[in-house]
């Protein structure tokens, strides 16, 4: 079995402590969609939000290998990867971004075939 990110779970910030620890040009675009309006940019105190917390993956050289090691897992366990695959969502041979995995039965999933590493390694980063 590949080595995959560890999840620790789920913890409760505020804004303020996001405020705190990001720097203001990574803080989430504000979003007004009438009655949804969301932005760090708020004046909104104390407002709790969730994040789920994952092991910290250090930048590295990719091993072409570790990661089709994880690719094939993941496809034998029903998973497919997304048309818009990304190398950039993957650190040091580790995928890091699961938005890229699609379950089995999930929009797309009929319709996408294997990845393989040199897709992923080719150009761009951007496998189809």
């Amino acid at each position: 079995m590949p080595w995959l990110r560890r999840c620790y779970g789920w913890m409760k910030v505020t804004s303020e402590q996001l405020k705190a620890k990001i720097s203001r040009r990574r803080w989430p675009p504000f979003v007004d969609y009438g009655k949804v309006v969301r932005g760090l940019n708020l004046p909104n105190v104390g407002k709790e939000y969730l994040a789920i917390v994952y092991k910290y993956i250090e930048e590295g050289d990719h091993v072409a290998e570790t990661m089709q090691e994880t690719i094939d897992f993941l496809h034998d366990a029903g998973f497919h990867f997304c048309l818009t695959s990304m190398l950039r969502n993957w650190k040091n041979s580790m995928l890091v971004d699961q938005s890229d995995m699609i379950h089995v039965g999930g929009n797309g999933w009929c319709d996408v075939g294997l990845l393989t590493e040199e897709e992923l390694l080719l150009g761009e980063g951007q496998c189809r």
